[in-house]
């Protein structure tokens, strides 16, 4: 009778497991914790695809970033592209490599220019773009990817994040190549974020079936997927704004000087700009190469020189150590025109965009365009969509961009 009992209660427990087991690998398949930046980054030295998590949501509050802001949803694939993933079958497939300008941060899903790209049956594209991915990121990814699908075009756009990522590499005595990304990235997390601490963490506490539970308890009153609601954007980048403008006093240039008059330093960095880029941009040619597709790598456009009567909020961050506003626009010119040099060297496509949409988003109506210096509202998105259309037509359709 014991012997029965105890096998009853061993059974019991065996199925208690499985049914725990069984719940974790459901409730894993459609919940992903929420990335933090930190995360992110040290995440890439043994993963480097940098993509975001599968069937993942956040809900941001964007109220007072642009004209008719409230809230806006952003959702993840189960492979990994941000949404709309295309669905069906079409004639073209292009993938979308890039930082926060790509990705189109806190615009609507569907209003994104690289979602209004999508045509029934004819173009699908997939945006798998992170905010902060520079080149080398970019490459990881396109070989993650390229395991399981395939593509005619691959779009990269990363002159920004490399500058960013080059000067912080070299801050800490690294090179910005591909081949030492690694330890580059290693180095940079030690010395940003300190060592990972081996704190003790309860199973139940890490469980995907408590992360479940928890976020239920928050949203009781919502039946849809668990969301991680993220506090208003706009009141941080003003935050922001408003510290950098404390040491920032918008001093024009006197008559004659130069940009490299007066940031003699740039020389060197841009030097080291040019021939790294080169480097990286070839090794991702010739990946891309490799597949059968082609490699088209695009500009960056900013709003420097608008007018801050023209935005809903002016949310422009003076970066770079720059000393005015007229400072930024030329040197973005400038680091755009070292970039697509680059990419001409490694054997790439290129496509100045921001040759096209600076007259836009720097003109008297600049703030329609963009919320901030150089992220998109939905009205700029349709704008580099009414752009990349017929670029994309004549690369897919006639094989060349004349």
């Amino acid at each position: 009778m014991m012997n029965r009992w105890i096998g009853n209660i061993a059974l019991l427990l065996t199925s208690l497991i499985i049914s725990l087991g069984l719940g974790e690998i459901l409730v894993r398949q459609t919940l992903s914790p929420p990335q933090k930046y930190e995360d992110i980054l040290r995440n890439l030295v043994d993963r480097p695809e940098r993509l975001f998590n599968a069937r993942s949501s956040t809900l941001y509050d964007i109220k007072g970033l642009y004209e008719g802001a409230d809230t806006v949803e952003f959702n993840v694939g189960k492979d990994r592209f941000i949404e709309p993933q295309p669905q069906g079958v079409h004639k073209y497939h292009i993938l979308f490599l890039g930082g926060s300008t790509t990705e189109a941060m806190y615009v609507p899903q569907r209003e994104r220019w690289v979602a209004l790209l999508n045509q029934p049956a004819v173009v699908a594209a997939y945006n798998a773009a992170q905010s902060g991915a520079n080149t080398i990121d970019e490459y990881f990814t396109f070989l993650y990817l390229t395991q399981g699908m395939k593509f005619d075009l691959v779009v990269l756009a990363t002159g920004i994040n490399d500058m960013y990522w080059l000067q912080q590499f070299e801050k800490y005595g690294n090179r910005f190549v591909t081949e030492e990304y690694k330890k580059g990235l290693q180095d940079y997390n030690a010395r940003e974020f300190g060592s990972k601490e081996n704190t003790f963490d309860q199973p139940w506490r890490r469980s995907a079936l408590y992360l479940l539970i928890a976020e239920a308890f928050k949203n009781l009153s919502n039946l849809g997927p668990p969301l991680r609601v993220v506090p208003n954007v706009t009141q941080i980048l003003l935050d922001m704004r408003q510290t950098a403008l404390s040491n920032f006093t918008d001093e024009g240039r006197p008559a004659g000087v130069r940009l490299m008059d007066r940031y003699p330093y740039l020389e060197e960095i841009n030097q080291e700009y040019r021939a790294a880029t080169t480097h990286n941009i070839g090794l991702l040619h010739q990946a891309v190469s490799r597949t059968g597709a082609r490699l088209l790598v695009l500009t960056e456009a900013t709003s420097w020189l608008a007018p801050t009567t023209s935005f809903y909020q002016d949310l422009r961050i003076p970066i770079d150590g720059m000393r005015s506003f007229e400072d930024l626009h030329e040197y973005r010119l400038l680091l755009n025109g070292f970039y697509l040099e680059a990419a001409k060297r490694a054997g790439a496509l290129t496509y100045d965009l921001a040759a096209d949409v600076n007259p836009y988003s720097n003109g008297p109506s600049g703030g329609k365009y963009m919320y901030d210096s150089l992220h998109y509202t939905p009205e700029g998105c349709r704008l580099v969509a009414s752009f990349m259309r017929p670029v994309l037509h004549r690369l897919l359709e006639r094989g060349s961009l004349k």
